[in-house]
């Protein structure tokens, strides 16, 4: 019994110190192409999601997600956002390969987000990801909240608007 206590403790020890190791020697690959883990994908994922979330408590979209507010949120989309996030069945070959972690392709799949947690994540941005802050001076309030009223009704959009993002129109 004390040999497997003796093992558990130091094995308990062992591993955090060889990763620290790792970080300190520079062991550990800094390459954006890589494809990250499934197992780093799921705890980072779901890590930014709760902390979005819960930066996000009491903020609530004043647009209504009217149709001229989400053809305009579309438009401020692909000016803005495209380019990394992907268009409608188009991911972003650069959002797609060359960040790490990747770039949420919304072209292909709508984000999962409240309006209130895609909102902080666009005005202050999400460290260690390349998704910068639109701060104020960047993108006024109107037009931010048109951008997240488009995201958030990506799978529900007007007839006319969802013809236009698909390119069909």
């Amino acid at each position: 019994m004390k040999k497997f206590l003796f093992g558990f403790v130091l094995g308990l020890i062992a591993a955090p110190l060889a990763l620290l190791a790792a970080v300190r020697f520079g062991w550990l690959s800094v390459a954006a192409t890589p494809a990250p883990p499934d197992w780093e994908r799921r705890i980072a994922g779901g890590t930014v999601a709760r902390a979005l979330e819960a930066s996000a408590t009491g903020i609530a979209n004043p647009l209504r997600p009217t149709e001229e507010t989400l053809r305009a949120g579309m438009k401020l989309y692909r000016q803005n956002c495209a380019g990394c996030h992907g268009a409608s069945g188009r991911p972003s070959p650069w959002g797609s390969r060359g960040f790490y972690p990747r770039v949420p392709q919304f072209g292909v799949l709508p984000p999962a987000l409240s309006e209130a947690a895609m909102s902080v994540a666009i005005r202050r941005g999400i460290r260690y990801s390349g998704m910068g802050a639109w701060d104020a001076g960047m993108l006024a309030d109107d037009d931010l909240w048109r951008v997240v009223a488009f995201l958030a009704h990506l799978r529900d959009l007007p007839p006319g608007v969802a013809a236009e993002w698909r390119g069909t129109r």
